[in-house]
Parts: C-alpha cells; structure tokens; sequence
C-alpha cells in the first residue's frame, strides 16, 4: 500500500494500519514524489503497489497527467473532499480495480461510511 499522506492527515491511519494489520508492505512516498504523477507511477510499478489513497484534487491532476498510474491498482480509495463525476470518467478506463469514495470527518479518525463506485452506476456525492 502506498503512504502517500502526511501524518497529520487522518487517514494516515488508514494507510498505516490497514496495511500492516493484514500483513502488508507500507510503501512510504516522499511529498516531492507525490506531486509528481509520473514519478508516483514508476514508484507503484516498481513497488508494485496496489492499494492507494489520494484526494480528489490530486485524483484530477494525476488523471491528467499519467492516467495509467491506476492501472493495477486493487483498489483506489479517494476522499478528504468532493470527488467530481467527471473525474471518475476521465480515469474510468485505467481503473482496473475497485473505486472507494470514502468519506468521514476528523471526529471519527478515519471513515464514517465508504461507497463502492461500480462502472454501471449514476454517481452524486452530496
């Protein structure tokens, strides 16, 4: 799993735990790599990373710049603030695994409640 928040970010707990409760490998990112799409792709190719957290505002910019940086991910969880439809199309098509949009205020750690976004399916968030 790629840690890819700052700590002061509430979910990196999630990043943190969740990966390595279940046995995983915590990929940790630098914030200069972060920034840079191309250089988050070669770290997920060559870590082999397949679970990832991202803000809408960073899914949008790496869906513009390197859209097959989703490509072989397991799971993309998004969240921290709106995610916009037409984002959610623009990457659709590098999305080979599950699309999480989770959603939960400080108060309660991590996530009050997580939506699996399916292809097939009308999406509003709000």
């Amino acid at each position: 799993m790629a840690h890819m928040t700052n700590l002061t970010f509430d979910v990196s707990t999630w990043e943190i735990y969740a990966c390595l409760l279940h046995g995983g490998t915590l990929v940790c990112v630098d914030s200069a790599t972060v920034l840079d799409a191309e250089a988050v792709l070669q770290l997920y190719r060559q870590h082999h990373v397949k679970t990832a957290f991202v803000t809408p505002s960073l899914f949008r910019s790496y869906t513009m710049q390197a859209p097959t940086l989703f490509t072989g991910l397991d799971m993309l969880c998004v969240g921290g603030e709106a995610v916009h439809l037409a984002d959610l199309r623009a990457a659709e098509q590098y999305l080979t695994g599950k699309f999480v949009n989770g959603y939960g205020p400080t108060e309660n750690t991590t996530f009050s409640t997580t939506f699996l976004v399916s292809k097939n399916e009308q999406y509003t968030n709000g």
